[in-house]
């Protein structure tokens, strides 16, 4: 096998430059970097295989910086009375994203059904203070309401959900530099459901942590006439995935 060292390749002529053919293997070996600068292009021809070994990096500044921490699954048939996510936050992301895909609340009623989030600090123990937090319900047809205050235990992130398998809620929740110990930890929530009558709504929240006490995780769990929190369809998998973003 012949042996080719040089710092730099152009083209003879014009501006394209191919690196192997179609079925060829492109190897980047353990240990070196692949590097796209800004503004170039990197064409894998079809039928080409690019392979990064073990201990190689390819350098892609562009893509997406979320990194999937946690996934917690819930079924239609197998109903929870809470979601505990403890310890999902840590020192290697400074913020992250909670999603929640089909979500249903569901007890004594179908009307009146609320989510509502607490916090863990690092040690598992839920936070029972100093929860600073305002929510905003909209609803088609209707006037804003508003929820929260000073001091609280828990948020609430969603309010009068209709409780209903076939009406799910779906949301994010994202936390910012939950680990700090001196001063506010900021969180901000978007929750979408339908409202007792059918009607769908959004309900949007702010608040913080007004202590020192780092965040460890959240709970989620029902409020109101809810008892517990299912599924939304037998043939999907609801879920609650924590990202972190770098």
């Amino acid at each position: 096998m012949s042996k080719i060292e040089v710092d730099t390749i152009e083209p003879q002529s014009g501006t394209s430059l191919t690196v192997g053919a179609s079925g060829d293997t492109v190897t980047v070996p353990s240990g070196t970097t692949l590097t796209g600068a800004s503004g170039s292009t990197v064409n894998i021809a079809s039928g080409s295989t690019l392979t990064v070994n073990s201990g190689a990096t390819i350098d892609d500044t562009v893509r997406s910086r979320m990194t999937l921490v946690s996934n917690t699954t819930v079924s239609k048939t197998a109903a929870v009375s809470s979601i505990d996510l403890t310890g999902i936050f840590t020192s290697s992301y400074s913020t992250y994203q909670i999603v929640i895909n089909d979500l249903s609340t569901d007890g004594t009623s179908t009307s009146n059904n609320n989510l509502t989030m607490k916090l863990y600090n690092t040690s598992d123990a839920l936070i029972t203070s100093s929860i600073n937090y305002v929510g905003r319900l909209h609803t088609q047809g209707g006037s804003p309401s508003d929820y929260g205050g000073n001091g609280q235990t828990s948020v609430a992130l969603g309010v009068n959900i209709y409780g209903n398998t076939d009406t799910p809620l779906c949301g994010v929740i994202t936390f910012f530099n939950p680990l700090k110990t001196e001063g506010r930890k900021n969180f901000i929530g978007h929750i979408n459901f339908h409202n007792n009558g059918g009607t769908s709504s959004r309900m949007f929240t702010q608040g913080i942590l007004q202590s020192n006490t780092a965040v460890g995780g959240i709970q989620l769990l029902p409020g109101g006439n809810a008892t517990e929190i299912n599924g939304s369809d037998s043939s999907l998998t609801s879920s609650v995935r924590v990202y972190g973003i770098e």
